[in-house]
């Protein structure tokens, strides 16, 4: 068969023609390969020869000049090379085998690629592709799952966008590459085998099963009807197992709002036992399926698509790969500095006078602070929209000057559903940009999506509102399904709503107020898509419930959803349900204080809940613990972490790191996901578990050495140790051989970070580079494609442990940049140099520029 290449066209900001890489195939045959980069190919089946390939929504970052392609071919298969990949195609079946050029070894390669008629659109298909997966392997991403479990290797589960769960479709393995996939629709991964279950009573269903080989047995439980979105307000769930000697719990989810549509679960069961199975659930006739252990496969079906569609990136490592992901789908830019200190939001302030008030404050109580919050309702009596209705709301732009004045970022929340007596629905229903039986817009519409954006022009951002909270963008209740949007049918379109709306705001914001507000753009929302990082919205985990096992699903969310590509993610610290004794209970003060010890080692540190969530509600004591404890602790950190999310931005990188990022070679890190890395240096081990002190159990990789922030007591690693916690600590450690900076507590993100602490840890060589800008100018172009070297400078810190000195040398320059800058160094030790505020530096030294080498005595 003859070889055919097609020519290149340029991409479009939100969608790229999927011929803008050059790609290769049989004429006559169902499989093509675009060659988007050395390190990223485009794989797509088509069910008859010829059949139009939709447009990808989600990449946009490929670009000519494209790679050399290499050509070879027989009467059996081609080969389609890169400097990196080869795509190997058997011209009989179809399959695609992936290899790396430079080790000839196999990556993975295609097993199953099947098209049959969708039965939610009978124009189009139920699309399923498998690959081969081995038995050592792991997988991981797509998106954020309340399920509390980590690593979807032989794990059904669905991609849902629901109030506390987002779908990204984009997966990375431990073998090193990822497949982003481009199905739009309701999504299947790793699809298991029905189990049968009868009703016992009302709310308790059985089944059994007959096992195999010993093993870890994953289960998916499915509650909704037609398996999409369904009521919220139940509460129950519980799957257990027994074969008549023990009972093992493998879900238990007691008095929550907000059950996912599915939830996954596992457990390890013996050799050819038969098990008894028994479901408690509040939502009727649950389906339950599961997967043996060691399937080999890892599988994805989208109920309906045109085409099977999906980019294969090859990275080497979950970090390259990640990296690979944000070349072809934009950016995560870096956001204001502000944006990295403390948000405060409650549902919600009812006037102008109380937002002010709460505002003023916490500056009065000395409370650290950068953003405040208006929730809904300040539309009043005028009607769900984005309008300030003035009897409570008489002059928004006095409001946002005064908080400004504060040194105070202000954001308001928008729904994408309006009222019908609105003149925002009145604008947008003639149009035909009402989706059909709700009073949800349709953001798949260009033209809508900027009549939508001039709504919050008008009202927010002309007055000087800094940001935008987009709520409920799943959207709540699914409105798309089985009607038909501006690019095609709902059922096919049914996750990337989100991707869509928050891209009118961040088009709009870049393109009109590009020194202001679109500076760094900055969104809240409650959904994700692939892609979305570029356009600097930022997920939220929804309406979650104040108990500690919610607090537990939540780490676990974030570690995923960070190793889905995006690197922000946010949550409603304390929870948004709150008991009616919040400002009473000990119990909840516990549970608080120790949410925000977490919320401050997460990319968005965001308190959010029912009724007054402001620290001084609940008690002099419990307001210290967390203004100590958290508040005071983010900001200490601030330095660090702005220059890992500048680190982000430029490399593709990731803050809030799951421990396979950087100790994969460790398999027992392969599951953790309730310990983390912040960065490259910090191990943060939350506590989820009530009790003062509380104790938890922290891994320690091996090959690795860690220091305690506490008590400079180092602990080796290649082992599990019981940690005891009082509440006035978050067990974290520093990574041997580390130089960490920290800050001053400062009331605002803006505030000179002088005198820098200088933390050397560990008995070797260090090094550290601090980046720092003016924390508020433009750092991408306007499609997040591409960086831009604004002003800056970046401080090196080199310590050489033979002769105890520190090298610091600086680059750059930018306005309002500190040209002395304090600094107070410590080697880190037992008793010395440790805990929150340290006293007694080893030296103090002012620097001034170029560089400088300082002696640091230790004795």
């Amino acid at each position: 068969m003859l070889l055919q290449l097609w020519a290149a066209v340029s991409a479009g900001v939100i969608a790229a023609d999927p011929s803008s890489c050059p790609s290769a195939g049989p004429t006559g045959g169902r499989v093509r390969i675009y060659v988007c980069a050395e390190d990223g190919f485009r794989v797509v089946h088509t069910n008859k020869a010829g059949d139009d390939v939709p447009e990808t929504l989600v990449v946009v970052g490929y670009e000519s000049p494209y790679p050399t392609i290499a050509f070879t071919y027989d009467s059996t298969q081609f080969n389609v090379s890169s400097s990196t990949l080869t795509a190997v195609v058997d011209i009989a079946t179809e399959k695609v085998t992936f290899v790396d050029v430079a080790t000839d070894e196999v990556i993975t390669q295609e097993g199953r690629s099947t098209l049959t008629t969708s039965k939610t659109e009978p124009s189009l298909y139920e699309v399923t592709q498998t690959f081969t997966q081995s038995e050592d392997e792991s997988l991981y991403g797509g998106g954020e799952f309340q399920n509390g479990l980590i690593n979807w290797k032989d794990t059904p589960i669905d991609l849902v966008q629901f109030n506390t769960e987002a779908a990204v479709p984009f997966f990375v393995s431990t073998k090193g590459y990822g497949v982003l996939w481009e199905g739009y629709s309701f999504t299947h991964v790793n699809a298991g085998t029905a189990l049968q279950l009868s009703n016992a009573s009302s709310t308790v269903y059985t089944g059994t099963l007959m096992t195999t080989a010993e093993g870890t047995y994953q289960f998916l439980v499915a509650l909704c009807p037609g398996g999409y979105q369904c009521d919220p307000v139940n509460q129950l769930l519980n799957m257990t197992l027994t074969d008549g000697a023990s009972t093992i719990t493998a879900v238990s989810w007691v008095e929550q709002m907000n059950i996912p549509t599915t939830m996954a679960a596992r457990a390890v069961l013996k050799a050819s036992t038969t098990y008894t199975i028994t479901i408690v659930s509040s939502i009727a006739n649950p389906r339950l399926s599961y997967n043996a252990p060691n399937t080999g496969v890892f599988s994805i079906t989208s109920d309906a698509s045109a085409v099977i569609d999906y980019y294969f990136l090859y990275g080497r490592s979950i970090d390259g790969t990640i990296a690979r992901y944000r070349d072809a789908s934009g950016i995560a830019p870096l956001y204001p500095k502000k944006a990295y200190g403390f948000w405060s939001s409650r549902n919600r302030y009812h006037n102008q006078s109380e937002l002010l008030a709460n505002a003023h404050e916490y500056r009065s109580m000395q409370i650290p602070i950068d953003s405040i919050v208006q929730d809904w309702l300040y539309w009043g009596s005028l009607g769900w929209g984005p309008q300030w209705d003035p009897k409570i709301y008489p002059d928004p732009a006095s409001m946002v000057s005064q908080l400004h004045a504060l040194d105070l970022n202000f954001m308001v929340s928008v729904w994408s559903k309006f009222d019908t007596s609105t003149s925002f629905y009145k604008e947008l229903q003639p149009a035909g940009f009402i989706i059909n039986g709700s009073t949800y817009y349709d953001p798949y519409s260009g033209v809508a999506r900027e009549m939508y954006y001039n709504f919050s022009h008008k009202a927010h951002f002309d007055v000087g509102v800094d940001s935008l909270w987009m709520d409920a963008t799943e959207p709540e209740n699914a409105p798309q399904q089985n009607q038909m949007l501006a690019l095609g049918p709902g059922n096919q379109y049914l996750l990337p709503y989100s991707l869509m709306t928050t891209s009118a705001v961040t088009e709009g914001l870049r393109r009109d107020f590009r020194e202001a507000q679109g500076a760094r753009v900055f969104t809240l929302t409650r959904s994700a898509f692939a892609g979305q990082q570029r356009l600097g919205a930022v997920v939220w985990s929804g309406d979650t419930t104040s108990t500690f096992d919610m607090l537990r699903r939540q780490v676990y969310a974030s570690v995923n959803f960070q190793l889905s590509g995006i690197p922000y993610w946010s949550m409603d610290i304390g929870g948004f349900f709150r008991p009616g004794d919040q400002y009473t209970s000990s119990s909840y003060h516990n549970l608080l204080v120790r949410w925000f010890q977490f919320g401050a080692f997460t990319p968005i540190f965001r308190l959010h809940g029912t009724a007054n969530t402001e620290p001084w509600n609940y008690g002099a004591s419990t307001m210290t613990a967390i203004n100590t404890t958290a508040i005071a602790l983010r900001y200490r950190f601030l330095p660090y972490t702005y220059s890992g999310f500048h680190h982000v931005e430029v490399a593709g990188s990731t803050m809030q790191r799951a421990m396979v990022f950087d100790f994969g070679y460790d398999k027992a890190t392969h599951s953790i996901g309730d310990q983390y890395m912040w960065g490259k240096s910090v191990l943060v081990a939350p506590v989820y578990t009530a009790g003062d002190p509380a104790v938890r159990s922290v891994y320690f990789p091996v090959n690795t050495s860690w220091v305690d922030f506490y008590t400079g007591e180092t602990v080796q690693g290649g082992q599990t140790l019981s940690v005891s916690a009082s509440l006035q600590q978050i067990p974290l450690y520093f990574r041997s051989g580390s130089i960490v900076p920290l800050g001053p507590v400062v009331q605002h993100a803006r505030a000179p970070a002088d005198p820098l602490e200088i933390r050397i840890v560990g008995g070797g060589d260090a090094a550290y580079d601090l980046y720092e800008d003016d924390g508020k100018s433009p750092t991408v172009d306007v499609a997040a494609t591409h960086t831009i070297d604004i002003a800056h400078s970046v401080i090196s810190f080199r310590w050489t442990a033979a002769n105890s000195s520190l090298e610091v040398d600086r680059e750059g320059t930018f306005p309002g940049m500190l040209q002395a800058r304090n600094l107070n160094i410590y080697v880190v030790r037992p008793g010395h140099g440790t805990g929150t505020l340290p006293a007694n530096p080893d030296s103090t030294v002012v620097y001034t520029g170029g560089r400088q080498v300082y002696p640091v005595p230790t004795d």
